[in-house]
């Protein structure tokens, strides 16, 4: 583990997590819904297609913190998020 702390992605934070797989029922609000329970939510947004205005099965949430970040990452390994 020691080693991969040279790497200079080893001390990115980021904010925002990929969420992948979804089912196209779900929204933004089930997103905020599911996600809030890790922190406090910025934004979220479900990916459509432009022509279809139908949900592309993926979606990008932004904490306004990185800890929660890390709680879902965490939570991800173990279970699946839907």
């Amino acid at each position: 583990m020691l080693q991969d702390s040279n790497k200079p992605e080893a001390h990115v934070t980021s904010y925002k997590v990929y969420v992948s797989g979804l089912n196209v029922a779900i929204d933004e609000d089930d997103l905020r819904e599911y996600f809030s329970r890790f922190g406090d939510i910025e934004s979220s947004e479900v990916i459509v297609d432009h022509t279809t205005q139908k949900s592309r099965g993926f979606a990008f949430v932004t904490f306004s913190d990185y800890d929660p970040v890390d709680k879902v990452v965490c939570k991800s390994r173990c279970c699946s998020l839907q």
